[in-house]
């Protein structure tokens, strides 16, 4: 079960897919509705950056509103705007005056938070 979204301009189209193993029961109503709800907030969210909207805290405003995305902390915010900005963990970490593992588990958490595996996935998705 999946959607993609297509970012006008970009050239980029990207999918978003929920997938079952062959042993594995099938899709429940409620994993149908959950899909459809992600679908209609990122459906949304696409359409908007769409129309420039491409202020980080705005974006990250909107996405921490959607379903299925739970909110940053401060820290965490300021970590995910130095990650937007490419900064390392070495480099957060001395500017926050923090060790660069504790910045590395913020971004793990932001990671979480906003549902991407890495930082491209997480630049694309707070500075489109």
């Amino acid at each position: 079960m999946g959607a993609g979204f297509v970012r006008t301009g970009s050239g980029k189209t990207h999918i978003l897919v929920v997938n079952r193993g062959r042993t594995d029961r099938p899709f429940s109503e409620r994993d149908m509705k959950n899909m459809k709800s992600m679908i209609t907030a990122f459906s949304e969210l696409y359409s908007r950056l769409d129309e420039g909207e491409d202020d980080f805290a705005a974006n990250l405003r909107r996405l921490e509103s959607l379903p299925g995305f739970t909110g940053l902390s401060r820290r965490e915010t300021v970590v995910c705007r130095m990650l937007s900005n490419r900064m390392t963990s070495r480099n957060i970490g001395k500017i926050l005056r923090i060790s660069p593992r504790t910045a590395e588990r913020h971004v793990l958490n932001i990671y979480t938070k906003l549902n991407v595996s890495n930082r491209r996935e997480l630049i694309e998705l707070v500075r489109p």
